[in-house]
């Protein structure tokens, strides 16, 4: 397993542990290279969240550019898309469909 995959899985995780059971239930598509990297089904309130994780020293043109793809695909309207971004001791920066929020604590909870 190499340094990059290892530091996206573990930032992967640290999203799913903001989402605890019994109300959430989150799942990594791990190796799937998909749109997203989490997916987190809010069973009180039925939505389902797709989350791309990017890990970064800065946010870059690049990362904008990926977001701005991942927001041109079409999903019914109880989904929605959200690009987590980890910066280097900081919180996650999360970027949503309607705003950006920086995370402490998923603001669904």
């Amino acid at each position: 397993m190499n340094k990059q995959y290892r530091a996206g899985v573990r930032i992967e995780r640290e999203i799913q542990k903001k989402f605890p059971p019994p109300r959430y239930t989150a799942l990594r598509t791990a190796g799937s290279h998909g749109f997203c990297d989490v997916i987190v089904i809010d069973h009180k309130d039925p939505h389902v969240y797709f989350i791309q994780a990017k890990k970064t020293k800065k946010i870059t043109k690049q990362l904008r550019t990926e977001w701005k793809a991942m927001q041109k695909i079409k999903l019914p309207i109880s989904c929605s898309k959200e690009f987590w971004i980890k910066l280097p001791r900081q919180e996650f920066i999360a970027w949503g469909e309607d705003e950006d929020y920086n995370i402490s604590g998923h603001t669904v909870n």
